[in-house]
């Protein structure tokens, strides 16, 4: 929704040229970083125990172990080997060094969760969340000129 939204959107970049809105792009970076780690636990809770007992390729096709797993593990149901590709998927993405390189790239990649959150909310208007806050808590016009000072 972000990305799409960044593209319906678009800014000038400094040479003219239309690029995908940089606000939405970074709210999409800051949401990627937060909900990651937690899309892969609901993919391994969903996975269950399957994602460590799922034969892959080479034990179906083993000529000694391939019959006997096909017999228990696939039984009648056609699909079962597709199963049993999403699992392996499941694993790799999850579970394997392949996974754990991808979520730190996702992590790290553009500069981590505080870096993009600092950045999206240097690109929002916060004057009048400022005003409210002030107002809200009983500062006046010297009490916020003396904040200002001070930092």
């Amino acid at each position: 929704a972000l990305l799409f939204r960044a593209e319906q959107e678009p800014v000038p970049s400094a040479g003219g040229s239309l690029i995908p809105n940089p606000k939405q792009i970074t709210a999409g970076r800051v949401a990627v970083v937060d909900y990651h780690p937690q899309l892969l636990q609901q993919i391994r809770e969903l996975s269950g125990s399957g994602i460590l007992m799922s034969p892959g390729t080479r034990e179906l096709h083993h000529p000694e172990i391939g019959p006997l797993m096909k017999r228990h593990f696939v039984g009648n149901d056609q699909r079962a080997t597709q199963r049993f590709a999403l699992q392996k998927l499941a694993w790799e993405l999850t579970c394997d060094s392949f996974g754990a390189r991808q979520l730190l790239f996702e992590m790290l990649n553009a500069g981590g969760a505080q870096l993009n959150q600092t950045m999206y909310l240097e690109m929002c208007d916060l004057s009048a969340a400022s005003r409210l806050a002030t107002e809200l808590a009983g500062i006046g016009r010297e009490g916020v000129e003396l904040l200002k000072r001070v930092h």
